[in-house]
């Protein structure tokens, strides 16, 4: 696959616009073997209405441009998590605001 996650939220009707979708659970989720990217945040940004925990993601092998992606994205903590053997681990993009790793491991 090109990309495992990708969380895009809808076109903004003003650039000063976040958009604050809150999700309820991302949990022991796999990326592997992906040609772009294992999971991006991007283009129109994400700050969740309540803080977004993200636990257990495994992202390795990943050969193409990188494992995770963000941009214009808060509020998100990355716990728990392994990121191995990927050509870039993490593309911490532009507009990022409070994005925790918390007891993530990148080999």
């Amino acid at each position: 696959p090109t990309h495992s996650w990708w969380f895009e939220m809808p076109k903004k009707s003003a650039p000063s616009m976040l958009f604050t979708e809150p999700t309820s659970s991302f949990r022991d989720n796999v990326a592997h073997s992906c040609a772009d990217h294992g999971f991006t945040t991007y283009k129109q940004g994400w700050l969740p209405s309540t803080p977004a925990v993200f636990d257990n993601i495994k992202n390795y092998k990943n050969g193409g441009i990188n494992a995770w992606k963000s941009h214009w994205t808060g509020q998100l903590t990355i716990q728990n998590s392994l990121f191995a053997d990927n050509k870039v681990d993490l593309l911490y993009g532009i507009k990022n605001n409070g994005i925790i790793l918390k007891d993530t491991r990148f080999l």
